[in-house]
């Protein structure tokens, strides 16, 4: 009895196709994955910019409540220096017109390409008003200065 040779299998087109669509499947997931990462670190950043433009804003506000010492006036763009002096904003707003809160609106605005950024903040005086105040900062290295300075 002699041993018959097995038929040849036929190829089909499957295997190779398999392999193109992982490639392409393995592409795209990674080209998704590129896309969310940029996105986060994007956001991130911009949120980081915002939050860095507001606690430069409340940092004035908290020290102008007070009576703007020379941490405060120092915060101060070189515009805003040159229009007060030193001493000019160093008395604590005082009566009716203490400052005795604040609250940040949702309009905070970042100008990167530009290196401003403007505020609007809510702020309470002692005689329980309220009046929406806008501040206009500038940055300065890595450090964000106060320049339109509201009160």
């Amino acid at each position: 009895m002699t041993a018959q040779p097995l038929p040849h299998k036929r190829r089909s087109g499957l295997h190779p196709a398999i392999i193109v669509v992982l490639v392409v499947a393995a592409v795209c997931a990674a080209g998704t994955l590129f896309f969310f990462v940029r996105l986060f670190t994007n956001l991130k950043a911009v949120v980081d910019e915002e939050k860095a433009v507001n606690d430069a804003t409340a940092a004035y506000i908290e020290d102008r409540r007070d009576g703007l010492g020379e941490a405060g006036y120092a915060a101060l763009c070189d515009e805003a220096k040159e229009e007060y002096a030193a001493g000019t904003l160093a008395v604590a707003p005082a009566g009716d017109e203490a400052i005795t809160g604040y609250q940040f609106t949702l309009d905070t605005h970042v100008q990167h390409e530009r290196g401003t950024a403007d505020v609007r903040v809510d702020i309470t005086r002692a005689d329980g008003s309220t009046t929406e105040e806008m501040f206009f900062l500038e940055q300065d290295g890595d450090t964000w200065r106060l320049c339109g300075l509201p009160f």
